[in-house]
This record gives structure tokens, C-alpha cells and sequence, in this order.
């Protein structure tokens, strides 16, 4: 009972210094306890004293905020050092049938394992952070492989998702592909190797959504229900992109890392005003003079826009890094096909009402804006090292400012790096396994059939001894 109270006690403490309005109530409070001890009307005396009594003040609150704020990012690293991962390697069978929904429910079993600080106690003293997830597609000389890293405390919760709604995928947990890879990019470029990579973003707010796997299948309706069915599965949105992994070369390598980060549950509240100014209708004079009237008018782009809107922010989502990157020897180096190539995969879930995907421009490993000209090679050498740095090791950008420009180099600095949330279903379109009829045989590995154990209540035949051999 003593420890708990400690705990609380602690804990108020910290809630209320970590507020910037407790700094000033306590600086009004001393100023309310001074001031009446001196004579008003030497008013530049009482500015004087005021002064010499509260510089202490001036000198430590904002100390102490800097100290605070550089003390939570060191318990943040130290805890997200500590964080154990596994990764699975997920193998398809021939006969994949299933659409991206069954995705989407899988992320929606991963969402509510959001594991945000409880207390301050864990905040401040543990560094928690909310744990996230990492969906990579991957193509080795255009060969693909699908990867789930998923921290080591939730593999099995991930595990049996896979095994509810995907019940022929085998997720086979596997060493991580990146120790195949150096540790630096300055040890990529002694090799003789080449790295290019960059970092996507939504072209408008979180609250647009992209063309989800929903929307391809009502474009491929037809008349008849069974020719709806086929043109369904022979078109699935992920197969442009598998495409246009498939075609590289041989000592090419190139990835896709979606980072997840399971999204508070009120995430959608932010958006209230967006939707309010949606739903306010536009109005329109007509007719003349006496006859003349104000109606609402709302365009159909507008009113579709106002519900994919409204569809978007009804669901589970994640706040979402997605980095992709290549590395490959130097003689054949070509970074201009798999930097147009994928974003053009990636446009195909645009929509002039809706979203869309750009490359975010700060991020990367080639420089961009009016001063990439200035230390150009210094520059591009500490952009590739960042960029390398938290690709090899799946890292979200920091939490805090402070953070940021803790985790910056000399000529890189660790601002640009966005996170945006997604819900479930756009998650599930842009990564899935991919149905049977996509055309991906000669670039991946598929399964037969999934291994399972052998069936209950098989009967058992041999003596006590034998059976003895096998408790």
C-alpha cells in the first residue's frame, strides 16, 4: 500500500510539473506574495526586487523543461533498445482466394494492441511507447518475399489472426533479412554498392482517404454475378506494384516498409471542423427580383468526397511511415525505374476527390530544394547514413522535438521524417497476400498447402512401454 501511494504521489508530481500553466500559476502565485512588501509608487524598485527575488525562476523553469523533455527521450530510446521483435516471413499458397478483407480484419486484431503509456510512472520512468508493427514486401534479384515484424510480446496474438482468417498462409518466423545487409551506407558504397530511397506521404490531410480494395471491386461489376466474381479476382490492386517488383535484376535489391503504429482510438475528433465544413452546403442564387431565391447545392464529387470522408474516419486505423528504398552494385545501379515504378503502383490508389501518394521531398537519400547544391557530397553522404540508419532498424521518427534534433546529423537533421494515419482498410489494399490468379508465379514462392498437425482423436496403438516414450 506504501509503494502505491509513492507511485501516486510521484506520479501527481510529475502530471504537474510536465504542464507549462503550473510554471506560470506558481510564477503569479510568488508575484502575488511579493509585490504587496514594497511601496507602489517606487514602481521601478519593486521591478528591480521582483527581479532579484524571482531569477531563479527565469533560470530554472525553462532548464528544467529542457531537461525534462531530453530526460523522456533518453527513457524512450532505452525502452524501444530493450523492445524484442520477431519476424515472420509469410508464404502463399497456390490457391489464394481470399480478398484484402480478410487483411483488414487481421489489422484490426493488430490496432488493439496499442500499448500507450498508463501513468506517468511508465512515461517518465520506463520510457513506453506505444510498440509498432512493420508490413515489408521485398524483392531480392525479383524474387518476393512478404515479411510481418511484429514486437516479440504480440507474435503470438499475430500468429493465430493469420491462422483465423488466412487458415492455408504459413508464417514461418525467420532471421532478419537486414543483418545481410552493412551496418553503415558508407559500407554499402566500400562494397561497391548504391543506395537510393525516400519516404511517402499523403498529398492532402490524414481525413481523405485513398481507392481502397472496395473500390476496385465495384469498377469490376458487371451484369452477371459470376463474371463480377472472376473480373474481381483477376484484378487485384496489389499487382501492379508485385510487377513492378518482379523486374529487378539480378543483385538488385529493393523494399517496401509500411511502419504501424497502432493510432489512438479518438484519433477521428481532430476532424470535426473538416467535417462540419463538408456538410455546411453551398448556396446558389436564383432567379430575379422578387422571384429570387438562395438554395444549397452540393456538387456529386462533393457529396461522394463528403462520404468517403465520413467511411474513412468510421474505422481502426494506424499512424504510418511508408519508406522505400534500393540498394544494388554500382554497374548497374538505376534508381529512375524503381523511384517511378512504385510511386506509379502507389497512384493507383489516388482519386482527384480523394488522396493520394507523393514522395515526401526533405526525406531521402538525394537532396532536394534550393541548397542542394551547397556541400552537396557532405550532405548526400549524412542523408544516406539517416535515411540507411532507420531503415535497417524499422525506426518511427522520434517523439518530441528535442528528440529530433537529439537523433540529427551534422549536415541531416531529423525533422522531415512524417507520420500519417491510415485505417485498416487502405493498410489492407496496399499490403495482402495476393490472390491466386495475380500474376507473380515467376517472382514468388508459393506453397502447396499449409502444414497442420495431425488430427484429434487419432487412435493410439502400442503397449504402456511405448506409449511411455512419448510423456
Amino acid at each position: 500500500m506504501f509503494k502505491d501511494f509513492l507511485n501516486h504521489i510521484a506520479e501527481f508530481i510529475a502530471d504537474f510539473f510536465s504542464k507549462e500553466e503550473s510554471w506560470f500559476i506558481l510564477f503569479f502565485l510568488g508575484m502575488v506574495i511579493v509585490i504587496p512588501f514594497f511601496s507602489i509608487s517606487d514602481f521601478w524598485a519593486v521591478i528591480v526586487s521582483f527581479i532579484k527575488l524571482t531569477w531563479w525562476f527565469w533560470i530554472f523553469s525553462p532548464l528544467f523543461l529542457l531537461w525534462r523533455a531530453i530526460f523522456l527521450h533518453i527513457q524512450r530510446e532505452r525502452f524501444k533498445r530493450k523492445m524484442k521483435s520477431a519476424l515472420f516471413e509469410m508464404q502463399v499458397p497456390r490457391n489464394m482466394e481470399k480478398s484484402p478483407k480478410a487483411m483488414e480484419q487481421i489489422l484490426s486484431t493488430m490496432q488493439t494492441l496499442r500499448s500507450a503509456p498508463r501513468n506517468s510512472v511508465e512515461k517518465y520512468l520506463k520510457g513506453k511507447v506505444p510498440l509498432w508493427f512493420s508490413l515489408e514486401l521485398v524483392s531480392f534479384g525479383g524474387k518476393l518475399r512478404f515479411f510481418i515484424r511484429t514486437p516479440e510480446e504480440n507474435k503470438d496474438v499475430v500468429e493465430a489472426a493469420f491462422f483465423s482468417y488466412y487458415t492455408n498462409v504459413e508464417l514461418q518466423e525467420v532471421n532478419d533479412y537486414m543483418d545481410l545487409f552493412p551496418k553503415t551506407s558508407r559500407e554499402i558504397l566500400e562494397q561497391n554498392r548504391e543506395i537510393w530511397g525516400t519516404e511517402y506521404i499523403l498529398a492532402r490531410d490524414d481525413a481523405y482517404p485513398i481507392k481502397t480494395y472496395t473500390h476496385f471491386e465495384s469498377d469490376a461489376i458487371t451484369k452477371h454475378d459470376e463474371t463480377k466474381q472472376i473480373e474481381i479476382k483477376q484484378f487485384d490492386p496489389i499487382s501492379n506494384l508485385l510487377e513492378v517488383l518482379g523486374k529487378v535484376r539480378e543483385g538488385e535489391v529493393a523494399c517496401v516498409h509500411i511502419l504501424i503504429e497502432p493510432a489512438d482510438s479518438d484519433w477521428k475528433d481532430a476532424w470535426d471542423d473538416l467535417i462540419l465544413k463538408l456538410k455546411t452546403p453551398k448556396t446558389v442564387d436564383v432567379g430575379k427580383g422578387e422571384d429570387k431565391k438562395t438554395i444549397p447545392m452540393h456538387s456529386p464529387g462533393h457529396e461522394e468526397t463528403l462520404k468517403e470522408v465520413e467511411r474513412n474516419l468510421s474505422k481502426q486505423a494506424f499512424e504510418t511511415l511508408i519508406r522505400v528504398f534500393y540498394i544494388s552494385p554500382k554497374e548497374i545501379f538505376s534508381d529512375a525505374y524503381i523511384k517511378s515504378g512504385v510511386l506509379g503502383a502507389f497512384n493507383q490508389y489516388s482519386s482527384p476527390n480523394f488522396n493520394a501518394f507523393k514522395a515526401n521531398p526533405a526525406v531521402g537519400t538525394k537532396l532536394g530544394g534550393h541548397m542542394k547544391f551547397l556541400w552537396k557530397t557532405r550532405r548526400t553522404d549524412y542523408h544516406k547514413e539517416m535515411f540507411f540508419h532507420n531503415a535497417r532498424n524499422r525506426l518511427l521518427p522520434p517523439e518530441s522535438w528535442i528528440g529530433r534534433l537529439l537523433t540529427s546529423y551534422p549536415f541531416g537533421f531529423n525533422f522531415a521524417s512524417k507520420k500519417f494515419i491510415m485505417n485498416v482498410e487502405a493498410l489492407a489494399t496496399i499490403f495482402h497476400p495476393p490472390a491466386s490468379l495475380v500474376l507473380t508465379s515467376p517472382h514468388m514462392k508459393r506453397v502447396e498447402s499449409r502444414k497442420t498437425g495431425p488430427q484429434s482423436g487419432l487412435d493410439i496403438f502400442g503397449d504402456e512401454n511405448e506409449i511411455e516414450k512419448f510423456k
